[in-house]
């Protein structure tokens, strides 16, 4: 039950809800202190001061204090807030594009770890505590990372420290964002009715706090540079240590009966836990190929072999219909070549490193089109719920990247400095694109997020929605091996080192092939996606209730008991559990 529940719990607030509905029509939920269901906005509606009340009083201070440290200053301003300063402290270390493609992506590897911490957590507790003790831990080993990174300098400090800092402060993120998750869920399943009220908490307050991160962080790197981040990351990192500490993630002490009987759980869902050692194996490789091998091309085929090796492995266990939608988002995600290394040298260097360039300043660049970015995602949201929710999976996800692709040919232009021949300023130029593209990409990723929750089996939509999203994750990553590969391939390797207009000759080269790669994507949609509509089921009969239903593991395994048995196949059944 790695964040069992959080997907899950939507169906038992369903349930829930329907229910008070039906027999009282939501009186005796209110004559109980709590909210009707839908109340919501209602509520809302009546002054967040009274909102607010309510929250503390169906969840307690301590809750909502635990997830504004975990969700909100963690997943949302810290997070935000390092991750835009990372680019800057690399081209202090003077990194080619290239370097710093590879480095940007093994930083995010942790978020592709967070089935295995899980897995950890539950069937590893510490003194009898599965939360807490891990939260402090690696809050402790990332503050200390993030305090080293801001303040020994760059020339005291190598490069892969420097990496290892960042990929130990994501580490601290990722974990705790994962056991708040799973522990939220846990109180909205105790109390179903006032399940949209804390998620309406959580993910309003962290989207303010990331607007807040982004609209501050262009201005703390112009005027006290970019490790002064993560001084203050190290400080805010911090906070969360005093109410866990304390005992505010409210979790019971275990007994070793009770540790016993959650590991004879995961026992029977092996196939799950082999999964989730499987991808963090993956991952681990990738940090430790990036770390160790300066070669470009070294990298970029390890992660087409890991890529590679969790398809295959996905694919055995997984049920068919599961197998490939994973197969696709995976393979997706690795096409959207990622290549903003060049593309911030490219927007950054001063005049006499590239005099025809953009020449943005760390504010503009970092605030502003960052902010603007995350406002038009919101439309994206908006958009795709009022217009495209009742379109079919396949149509919608091939429309999506043939719109993504058309919108990559903008890049192209300002990359070859079309746009300035024909009289349109960068800064015009670069806010028109972003609007666009952040617009479009909510249409393109929206409609995974639904099918995820629709393919997830019932008990165990959190743990397979969780190995899914690795796998996109991992995806992210593979991503950025790629673009690096690309990017040395055309000669564009950009430093900020004087003098490097031609490094950018071929930039508009690398930006036509990101151009064409979505129809790949789209050519596999036809025979990995389902066609069905977004509101109808995505997955019958075995394959709602068991992940590796009719999988090449089950086959194989139903096939072998036969043989050995004596089993006829007609009446022998798998049950996917070990004897």
């Amino acid at each position: 039950q790695v964040c069992q529940i959080l997907l899950g719990s939507r169906s038992n607030m369903t349930s829930a809800s329907e229910q008070v509905h039906k027999k009282t029509d939501g009186d005796e939920a209110a004559a109980k202190g709590g909210p009707r269901p839908g109340d919501v906005l209602h509520q809302a509606s009546h002054g967040p001061l009274e909102w607010m009340r309510n929250l503390e009083r169906d969840f307690g201070y301590k809750m909502l204090c635990f997830l504004f440290c975990t969700q909100h200053l963690g997943k949302g301003f810290i997070r935000m807030f390092q991750v835009t300063a990372d680019n800057y402290i690399y081209a202090l270390y003077g990194l080619n594009a290239s370097a710093m493609q590879i480095f940007t992506g093994v930083t995010q590897l942790p978020w592709a770890m967070k089935p295995f911490i899980g897995l950890l957590s539950d069937v590893c507790p510490i003194v009898g505590y599965s939360k807490a003790p891990y939260i402090i831990i690696f809050s402790m080993t990332g503050v200390g990372a993030m305090f080293v990174a801001g303040v020994v300098q760059t020339a005291y400090l190598p490069v892969v420290c420097f990496v290892i800092c960042s990929f130990t402060a994501q580490f601290q993120l990722s974990t705790n964002d994962l056991l708040s998750e799973a522990k939220y869920a846990e109180k909205i399943n105790e109390n179903p009715a006032s399940g949209p009220n804390i998620l309406t908490f959580v993910w309003f307050f962290m989207v303010v706090c990331e607007l807040v991160a982004v609209f501050s962080v262009g201005a703390v790197i112009t005027y006290c540079g970019p490790k002064l981040v993560y001084v203050i990351c190290a400080v805010l990192g911090a906070v969360v240590i005093v109410p866990v500490g304390m005992g505010y993630t409210e979790e019971a002490k275990m007994t070793r009966a009770d540790v016993e009987r959650k590991r004879q759980k995961f026992v029977a869902q092996w196939e799950v836990c082999f999964l989730c050692v499987a991808l963090f194996t993956g991952t681990v490789v990738l940090t430790i190929v990036a770390l160790t091998y300066d070669s470009v091309a070294v990298n970029f085929w390890t992660a087409v072999s890991v890529a590679t090796a969790m398809i295959c492995i996905f694919s055995f266990f997984l049920s068919p219909t599961l197998a490939k939608f994973n197969a696709f988002s995976l393979v997706q995600t690795s096409l959207s070549l990622s290549t903003s290394s060049a593309g911030y040298y490219f927007f950054i260097d001063l005049p006499d490193a590239y005099p025809k360039g953009p020449h943005f300043s760390p504010f503009f660049y970092s605030s502003v089109l960052t902010g603007v970015g995350g406002v038009c995602s919101l439309i994206g949201i908006v958009t795709y719920q009022r217009y495209l929710s009742s379109w079919s999976y396949r149509n919608l996800l091939q429309f999506a990247n043939v719109v993504y692709s058309v919108l990559s040919l903008l890049d192209c232009i300002i990359y070859s400095r079309v746009n300035v021949s024909l009289g349109i300023p960068d800064h015009i130029f670069c806010l028109s694109t972003t609007v666009l593209s952040s617009t479009v990409y909510q249409w393109y990723w929206m409609p995974q997020v639904v099918i995820l929750a629709q393919l997830c089996p019932k008990g165990m939509e959190a743990t397979l929605y969780a190995l899914l999203a690795g796998c996109h994750n991992l995806g992210s990553s593979i991503s950025s091996n790629a673009g690096a590969y690309v990017l040395q391939l055309f000669g564009c390797e950009p430093s900020g080192a004087i003098g490097e207009s031609a490094q950018f000759a071929n930039l508009w080269k690398v930006s036509a092939i990101a151009v064409f790669l979505p129809f790949v994507s789209v050519v596999l949609s036809f025979y990995l996606i389902p066609n069905g509509s977004q509101t109808e089921a995505v997955v019958v009969g075995d394959e709602a209730e068991d992940a590796t239903a009719g999988s090449v593991c089950a086959r194989w395994w139903r096939k072998g008991t036969k043989l050995s048995q004596g089993t006829s196949y007609d009446t022998f059944k798998f049950d996917g559990q070990i004897a």
